[in-house]
This record gives C-alpha cells, structure tokens and sequence, in this order.
C-alpha cells in the first residue's frame, strides 16, 4: 500500500499513517483514496508531505542547530535540577533552614531569557551565554571542592552532581566560544527572524 495517496475530501496528496487525512481531518478509508498526481497546491509551494524539505539550512547550520540545542540544554539542566529539589526540599515539613527558592527561580528565568534570544539569532546574547556558562561552571566546581575543605562536610550527591554540572558547563562555554558552526546558524536565525518580523 502507498502511503503517499490522494485525500478524496480535499484533494490534496498526503502521507496517511491512519484513516485520517492530515490536510483536511476528515476520515478517508484507504478504499476511497485516489492515485497521487505529486503537484503543488495553488500557492507554488511544495507538497504537504515534503514540507519538511523546504528547509533551508546548509549542512553546517544543521549541526550548529544541533550543537547549540545540546549546549541550550545542557545549561538549562542544572538550574531547573536546582529549582525541582528547592521546591522538594521546601515541601518537606522537617526542614531546619529557610529555602529561598524566588533566587532559583530568577537564575531559571534568566538562563531561559538568553537561551530564547540566543535561538532567535540575537548575536549580544552569545557572549552572555558564554559568560553564564563560564561563571556557573566555576561556581558548580567551587561548591564541589569546598567539601574537600577540612572539616567539612556535605551531600555526596551534591559534590557529584556539582562536579559534573560544572565540568558539562565548563565544555559548553568552551564550544561556545569556539566554534564556527554556531554562529553560523545564529547569522541564520537573525535573517529569518528579521525577514518574518
């Protein structure tokens, strides 16, 4: 059975997975679909089921799309990790200090506001990632190494997840800085940006 087949209902050729036409919504049994004629609609644009080629970044944009998504997450982790176990640890009825999780979550919006800009292409924004990935890497690490101090001590899980949080910001500030996809598809996001706006 050919997936790509022609909806009865609107006429349109499309890729259907189920009984569903995906242009149209309505139900469209496999019996009434008809031979797809492969011809763009009345706008000049492409077919339903090839709009996902239109896209178009060069190879070196894709990977810089991909590299920047992993370093926007990877950045993002740590301080919503942050706000999950302030918020648990301000749930927990036997608590002995104060929680001040309104610091968290002004460090989560933050870290969200540049990664939002950075993605829509506002070159400023880059440096201050960097910046941010920088100083929270360093900041994760100096936690970790107080608990070598002598006479202190302090969650296992707290040293690990500070040791590892700071050595993954560490790199993303590092491939940040260096690399030369990333401001490629940045350079890329502002033009769309700018040409949709």
């Amino acid at each position: 059975m050919k997936q790509i087949q022609k909806c009865p209902h609107c006429g349109k050729d499309a890729i259907f997975i189920r009984e569903l036409c995906p242009n149209c919504g309505h139900d469209s049994h496999s019996d009434d679909r008809g031979e797809p004629d492969y011809k763009a609609d009345e706008r000049g644009r492409l077919p339903s089921y090839v709009s996902l080629l239109e896209e178009t970044l060069s190879v070196p944009q894709q990977h810089g799309r991909i590299l920047l998504g992993m370093i926007c997450a990877l950045l993002v982790l740590p301080v919503a990790a942050l706000n999950v176990v302030n918020v648990y640890l301000l749930l927990d009825p036997d608590r002995t200090r104060d929680i001040l999780v309104w610091r968290s979550l002004l460090l989560l919006v933050l870290c969200l506001w540049l990664v939002y800009r950075v993605w829509h292409g506002r070159r400023w924004s880059q440096p201050l990632l960097t910046g941010w990935a920088v100083l929270s890497g360093l900041l994760l690490l100096a936690y970790a190494l107080q608990h070598y101090a002598p006479g202190a001590s302090g969650n296992p899980v707290a040293l690990l997840g500070a040791t590892v949080f700071g050595l993954v910001n560490l790199w993303c500030a590092w491939q940040l800085w260096r690399s030369r996809i990333i401001p490629d598809f940045v350079n890329r996001q502002q033009r769309f940006y700018q040409a949709s706006f």
